[in-house]
């Protein structure tokens, strides 16, 4: 990776496009793109890791450090799976 990360893993992650939050599980800076990227895990159920959740690539350049207290509270977080 040529870049430095804004993120690290395992925090939790707002997209400001999307208006979705979601856990950084990995970061990856694709060659033909120079911008950082994220794996981001996102909670299919709204502010809740009970159940299932989907990944998503968000481009740094859309994130912010997300403020949910509930998601970053919850014991499911799929970094413990």
């Amino acid at each position: 990776m040529t870049g430095h990360a804004k993120f690290h893993i395992g925090v939790l992650l707002h997209n400001r496009s999307t208006k979705e939050d979601g856990l950084a599980i990995r970061m990856y800076q694709p060659a033909e793109r120079g911008e950082i990227m994220y794996e981001v895990a996102v909670p299919v159920l709204l502010d809740t890791w009970a159940g299932r959740h989907y990944v998503s690539d968000w481009a740094e350049s859309t994130l912010e450090l997300s403020d949910n207290v509930v998601l970053k509270s919850s014991d499911n977080s799929p970094l413990l799976e």
